[in-house]
């Protein structure tokens, strides 16, 4: 299995160049978790990207069984533009995650029209949503933590505990980021 994570830029505290200076830390963890668990990660970070279009050639080449992508509030507009630009491209399963889906919950997948998102801590969500996607018959309903969209309405399921014990997860993974690339 693989998940291809992406980065937006942040635009609106920073004009349209955006500025990333350091790797997104919620993705480190998440990519680090998620490899632990036997799946391979790659990220696309928007914010040090020369072109918005290198997502296409790391989609093709990457061939992700799903795109997650993480969303912080003051900067959402950017996101919502990379989603469209993504779905117009491909047809591969996305999912929203990061701070802005905690706030807004079912109005993100309202706003995007993608087909999941994950509320809070996104470990243990992510894995058992790649799990129920290859499964012929997949049963979202039971994935604590996850909104999903079913029958052209949107479900939100229970939230997910958070992890009591956070030393029980790896130490984020920077190195998918290409550390060398930041300031």
């Amino acid at each position: 299995m693989k998940i291809l994570f992406v980065v937006p830029k942040i635009k609106s505290l920073f004009g349209d160049k955006g500025l990333t200076v350091q790797p997104h830390i919620g993705i480190a963890y998440l990519a680090a978790f998620l490899k632990s668990q036997g799946i391979e990660v790659s990220v696309f970070d928007d914010g040090i990207e020369k072109s918005t279009d290198k997502i296409f050639t790391v989609i093709d080449s990457f061939k992700p069984d799903i795109i997650g992508i993480t969303i912080f509030s003051y900067s959402y507009g950017a996101a919502y533009e990379l989603v469209k630009k993504i779905k117009t491209y491909s047809r591969i399963p996305l999912v929203l995650g990061g701070p802005h889906v905690g706030a807004v919950r079912k109005e993100a997948l309202e706003d995007t029209g993608v087909n999941f998102a994950v509320k809070f801590e996104g470990e243990y969500t992510l894995i058992e949503l790649l799990e129920e996607l290859h499964k012929e018959s997949p049963d979202f309903n039971k994935i604590e933590g996850l909104l999903w969209c079913s029958n052209g309405k949107i479900a939100e399921n229970p939230d997910r505990p958070f992890i009591k014990d956070l030393d029980s997860l790896p130490f984020p993974d920077y190195d998918i980021f290409g550390i060398e690339l930041y300031t």
